[in-house]
């Protein structure tokens, strides 16, 4: 993961009506993403969550320490196992490492800040073409 990121700009706005498409399409659940962003964040500023109350802030919600760290496992376990997806349909020529680099490439330049359905549609589509 990219250190100069900030996990607190607007681009991670989980409430973005395309952020928002594409959760509800992904095997990461909302609270899962907010967890995993929180972790990172907190990672970045040096804040150690073993240091903090019981009882953890996030967002509007508060979360027990122990949920917090089960949610963050499932969440990273998930990507691991998208990951390790990708892998396998590529070493089986499912969808060609090309074909991956391209998606990649060209959803690495959308601007997902807008408010452009447009942009989602264009993503599957990307995705359902190459399959």
């Amino acid at each position: 993961m990219k250190e100069d990121r900030d996990y607190n700009s607007d681009i991670y706005d989980l409430n973005n009506p395309i952020i928002k498409k594409l959760i509800k399409n992904s095997y990461l659940t909302h609270t899962q993403l907010e967890i995993l962003l929180d972790y990172i964040a907190r990672k970045q500023r040096g804040v150690q969550i073993k240091n903090i109350d019981n009882t953890i802030t996030i967002g509007k919600k508060k979360i027990k320490r122990g949920s917090y760290y089960r949610i963050l496992k499932a969440a990273r376990n998930k990507i691991a196992k998208v990951i390790l997806t990708m892998i396998l349909i590529t070493s089986l020529d499912i969808i060609s490492h090309h074909d991956i680099i391209n998606i990649l490439e060209k959803t690495s330049s959308l601007d997902i800040t807008i408010e452009n359905i447009e942009i989602y549609d264009h993503l599957i589509n990307m995705i359902r073409d190459s399959v």
